[in-house]
């Protein structure tokens, strides 16, 4: 069953009430990934973040990609004031706990792309869509996540998820 993008947001949507019943920290990481699209392990990264001015943030993302300028708001507050505090232990978990859990609060057992099974990089086709959803062309989108290739955005906007 190939996913819509409706049902993609439920699930997630889904994960998230989970996560927030769970645990708030990790609700936190979670949410930050989602409302962002970043990949999982530029949120531990905080060396790669940094705050321009108290609406704009800065992330240097994985993979040599351009500059990401994010609006602060986007950022939840724990997560902006750990940027600003630069505490290296701010999540006290790991991505692999974090991965656990995200599969634990799946409701379908495996979600693929391609060949491809997706978990917390759902997050990253979710954002992108979403934008795409919301008017934003190709280009606007690739820009936001600091893509140099358009095609490499193009991957997540019209990826096909599906379930088996």
């Amino acid at each position: 069953m190939i996913l819509t993008f409706n049902q993609l947001e439920d699930e997630l949507y889904q994960i998230g009430s989970r996560f927030s019943s769970f645990d708030p920290l990790l609700f936190d990481y979670y949410i930050n990934c989602l409302n962002l699209g970043t990949r999982a392990q530029e949120l531990f990264q905080l060396d790669k973040w940094n705050i321009v001015e108290t609406t704009v943030v800065t992330l240097q993302p994985q993979k040599g990609n351009n500059l990401r300028v994010l609006p602060a708001g986007d950022v939840s507050e724990y997560f902006y004031n750990s940027i600003a505090l630069n505490e290296p232990n701010f999540y006290p978990f790991s991505y692999s706990q974090i991965l656990m859990y995200f599969k634990r609060f799946m409701s379908y057992s495996f979600i693929y792309h391609d060949k491809r099974s997706e978990t917390l990089n759902l997050c990253r086709h979710y954002k992108a869509k979403q934008m795409h959803e919301n008017g934003y062309t190709d280009q606007q989108i690739a820009d936001y996540f600091g893509e140099k290739e358009l095609n490499n955005i193009r991957n997540y906007i019209y990826s096909q998820l599906y379930v088996v």
